[in-house]
């Protein structure tokens, strides 16, 4: 999968994550760079040169990411076990929508970060992904069954007031574009973890997943198809942070 910006051509202009994140976070050579809730480390290979500790719950995504190189620590984003002011860049990439208190996870942060630091945090934007939610719609009154929306995340671009609690000149960088995927199958496996389920009333042998599941392989198979790939708009990006 890949997250695509267009231009004002409707243009592709290629997959903005990685370099956006660098370009925001504004690495120099020895600076320290906690990842919270660091996952497999996606980006810590474009960080060269900067000392980086990640920080994660789970120990499978600490051995991936301990395969970078990257200096491992299991932990809690709200009890960060660093003193204070230990960090010249905290970061922390789609993950605070997973944290019960996402405000005290946040002064976790500023606590970790020295004077003169910056706080980057990616996420996606609201609503996300409503071409695959729209054709779920679709399937499920087709077999007689009534959809139910999705859940709604809980730290979304929409949450600049939360982060400007704890860092007063936050600001938000939006990217508009869409989430692009050139196989039918790897849609169909990510409807198949979580949103084929939502529906009202869901019978419990799961006897609605193979019907559910047939249709949208239809629907996507005929979009992939006539279009290239699966395509869904999507708003993602980042909040950032000076600590002066």
């Amino acid at each position: 999968m890949q997250f695509t910006v267009w231009d004002d051509q409707g243009e592709s202009a290629g997959d903005p994550y990685v370099g956006g994140f660098v370009r925001h976070v504004q690495p120099a050579p020895g600076l320290a760079v906690l990842d919270v809730g660091c996952g497999p480390g996606t980006f810590h290979l474009a960080l060269s040169g900067m000392w980086i500790v990640g920080l994660d719950l789970s120990m499978g995504m600490l051995r991936e990411a301990r395969r970078l190189g990257t200096r491992c620590i299991q932990g809690d984003a709200q009890r960060l076990p660093f003193r204070d002011a230990s960090f010249d860049r905290v970061t922390s990439n789609h993950m605070l929508f997973h944290v019960p208190d996402r405000e005290l996870a946040l002064r976790e942060m500023r606590r970790v970060l020295r004077h003169g630091g910056r706080a980057v945090l990616t996420t996606n934007g609201n609503p996300f992904l409503p071409r695959l939610a729209e054709l779920h719609t679709e399937v499920a009154r087709a077999a007689g069954l009534v959809p139910q929306p999705g859940g709604v995340s809980r730290f979304t671009m929409d949450d600049l007031e939360l982060v400007q609690r704890v860092f007063p000149n936050a600001q938000r960088h939006v990217l508009s574009g869409a989430l692009v995927v050139p196989d039918a199958d790897s849609v169909l496996r990510y409807y198949a973890s979580s949103a084929v389920d939502r529906v009202a009333d869901a019978p419990a042998d799961g006897s609605h997943r193979p019907i559910l599941l047939k249709a949208m392989r239809r629907r996507l198979e005929a979009i992939t198809a006539a279009e290239g790939a699966f395509k869904d708009p999507k708003t993602a990006g980042w909040f950032t942070a000076q600590l002066e």
